[in-house]
């Protein structure tokens, strides 16, 4: 487990329309906290402990896209809206290696409520590559994909409550993470619609 701080130190591209998003460069902090305990062949998760290692700091490129207050209203009553950036998140990481080309380990992921950066609930997709190589410009132009891949993701699932293949597992019953992405994405896709189908 990770528990990891990102600050934002210089914003390159910003977009302050119907919903915020960015790109520039981040300061992360990350120490390592827990690591689970896993059964060799079958990788079946026994247990856990706690570990002491030294704080890694990282300089690099990121992307963020934050749910404003028509996002948000998008949300079903009750929907928890730190699930909701999680299950977003976690689709938005599983296909940005599909327009990026690259590894998915080069990308990682950061959620906040209410990010210091924007005020708002917001999404980072970080580069694991010191300095960056700019991934996070390109997500900002390939938003309107991002989301419609996230989407196509997400919807084409058979899962009931969230899955690792969409939105990851549901963080505790009843708190409908896969619904919540789902409702978020739909606001982000009036905001980012799809590109026309070419041929």
């Amino acid at each position: 487990h990770l528990a990891v701080d990102l600050k934002v130190l210089e914003e390159w591209d910003v977009e302050h329309g119907a919903t915020r998003r960015g790109h520039g460069e981040v300061a992360v902090t990350y120490l390592a906290t827990l690591f689970k305990k896993l059964r060799l062949h079958t990788h079946e998760n026994i247990g856990w402990g706690k570990i002491r290692l030294p704080q890694d700091d990282l300089h690099t490129g990121a992307f963020w896209i934050a749910l404003d207050g028509g996002a948000r209203a998008r949300l079903e009553r009750g929907a928890d809206v730190d699930a909701a950036l999680q299950g977003l998140g976690a689709l938005m990481r599983h296909v940005a290696p599909l327009l990026l080309m690259c590894d998915p380990r080069d990308l990682h992921l950061s959620t906040q409520v209410r990010s210091p950066h924007t005020g708002l609930p917001t999404v980072f997709l970080w580069e694991s590559i010191p300095g960056g190589v700019g991934f996070g410009e390109r997500l900002f132009t390939e938003t309107a994909r991002l989301v419609e891949l996230a989407r196509g993701l997400v919807d084409g699932c058979g899962c009931a409550e969230g899955c690792p293949g969409c939105v990851g597992p549901a963080a505790a019953p009843g708190l409908g993470v896969k619904l919540a992405a789902q409702q978020a994405l739909c606001a982000l896709a009036v905001a980012f619609p799809a590109p026309p189908a070419v041929g």
